[in-house]
């Protein structure tokens, strides 16, 4: 189970912000591991030219709970 988030910037608007909280470590493998494999044989790679860089990734851990 997850959350996604797509935001734009104000400034430039073909800029970009995603993110997702995912309810444990365990979904975010899965994610990673089971989901994105499956989506990426279904519907094959990111089209090439559609992203001006590679996206960027990085983790955060919650420390409200």
């Amino acid at each position: 189970t997850a959350v996604f988030h797509l935001h734009r910037t104000t400034k430039e608007p073909v800029v970009f912000l995603w993110y997702e909280v995912f309810e444990s470590q365990a979904a975010l493998d899965n994610h990673l591991k089971v989901v994105i494999p499956a989506f990426q044989t279904e519907f094959g790679p990111t089209p090439e030219g559609i992203l001006a860089r590679p996206s960027e990734s990085e983790s955060y851990r919650n420390i409200s709970k």
